[in-house]
């Protein structure tokens, strides 16, 4: 789906009757213009944690070694299929270093043609991985989840170490929508839950801050906001 970043996506979400089924995505936001060749790749962890921005990671790393590629902090941009109502695996690729960037001087002939056959290479081998993926596929995906998260939950700290480890797991649940065919999925389930068996290990039973008093969580329980529309809030 080709649409005008992120306004067009929710404008269909929340109005369009019958949703096709949709098995991964990505947002190319900058993709033609890079000073300093780094990338950034978009991350739904605090809302959606899911495999999509490991996978780009991967293959940028792989087929790309002149561009340094890190996981941005900035959540859900563009990438409105990522939020938990819809639960699409999502990412973005956003270029770093465009001098041009929202200004008038960003005009075409300004592109280069070398960093956009770059960023149209990774697109087709991110579509074609999700597009082909089968059980060894899936197999190799969730073991580049779990050797990029078991070491960095090892070393964060025990106060959001709880946190981390249940974003690991949903990371790794995501995978098994890639995998249909019934024994595959069986076997796909088995290996998943020694990987969060062993990512479980890490979480701290009892963390060492006080808990907030029996009135205190009630009333915390009682202050639950509904979310009515598809999409992500934006200013």
């Amino acid at each position: 789906m080709f649409t005008y970043e992120v306004r067009s996506l929710q404008a269909y979400l929340n109005i369009v009757k019958r949703r096709p089924p949709v098995v991964s995505g990505i947002d190319f936001d900058m993709v033609a213009v890079s000073k300093d060749k780094q990338i950034l790749v978009g991350d739904n962890a605090s809302v959606f944690p899911n495999y999509a921005p490991y996978l780009l990671r991967h293959l940028i790393e792989k087929n790309c070694p002149a561009y340094s590629a890190r996981i941005s902090e900035f959540s859900a941009m563009d990438t409105a299929f990522g939020e938990p109502r819809i639960g699409v695996p999502m990412t973005f690729l956003y270029l770093k270093g465009n001098p041009n960037y929202h200004k008038s001087s960003d005009t075409p002939e300004k592109i280069s043609r070398e960093i956009l056959e770059t960023t149209y290479s990774l697109a087709k081998k991110y579509v074609k991985f999700l597009a082909n993926a089968q059980y060894r596929d899936a197999v190799k995906l969730a073991r580049i989840v779990f050797d990029c998260e078991y070491p960095k939950i090892a070393g964060t700290a025990e106060s959001v170490r709880n946190f981390a480890v249940f974003q690991a797991v949903s990371r790794l649940d995501s995978i098994e929508k890639l995998v249909r065919n019934p024994d595959e999925k069986r076997k796909l389930g088995k290996l998943l839950s020694s990987m969060k068996e062993k990512l479980n290990r890490l979480s701290v039973v009892e963390l060492s801050r006080k808990l907030p008093g029996l009135k205190e969580r009630e009333q915390m329980c009682s202050l639950v906001p509904e979310k009515t529309f598809y999409g992500f809030f934006f200013l």
